[in-house]
């Protein structure tokens, strides 16, 4: 039985470039993970872990262009191991996503930023990509007025 649990990802990042991000992404739930290049990538990666769990139920299904699937690209997942939790020691900024619901061609749930101990709802998934990106440029830009995570307390 597959529970709210298996949504929960973890992601960290490792550095940002050209006004991207790029990391890996781990789930424990399933023991697997994968590092991705850029936050289309990562979303690819997630996308592909829910379908894989059927969890979240997804209410809508891919269009596409053409019928043939032969674009359709791989995720080729790997055991979590000892050599990634030594690299995340080293990571620029870590997030805990749990997502909750897959409506309307879109992702809802809640993101948690490790560091800050700071918690926020995200409404859709481009949502969830600009919390991620005003955390990481806090931790670049010492700016911390920019950033709209909340504390749970509050």
């Amino acid at each position: 039985m597959v529970t709210s649990i298996a949504a929960k990802v973890s992601i960290t990042v490792f550095s940002r470039k050209d006004n991207d991000f790029c990391g890996y992404v781990r789930n424990d739930y399933l023991k697997v993970g994968c590092g991705f290049e850029n936050s289309w990538e990562m979303i690819s990666i997630l996308e592909s872990m829910f379908n894989k769990l059927s969890f979240p139920q997804s209410f809508v299904t891919d269009k596409r262009f053409s019928n043939k699937n032969k674009n359709k690209r791989e995720i080729n997942f790997k055991d979590i191991g000892e050599e990634m939790t030594n690299k995340e020691k080293k990571a620029k900024a870590k997030f805990i996503v749990s997502v909750q619901y897959r409506q309307n061609a879109t992702w809802q749930g809640t993101i948690q930023w490790v560091e800050k101990n700071k918690s926020q709802n995200f409404r859709s998934t481009l949502e969830l990509l600009k919390l991620m990106d005003e955390a990481i440029a806090e931790g670049e830009d010492g700016n911390e007025a920019k950033v709209s995570f909340e504390n749970d307390e509050e």
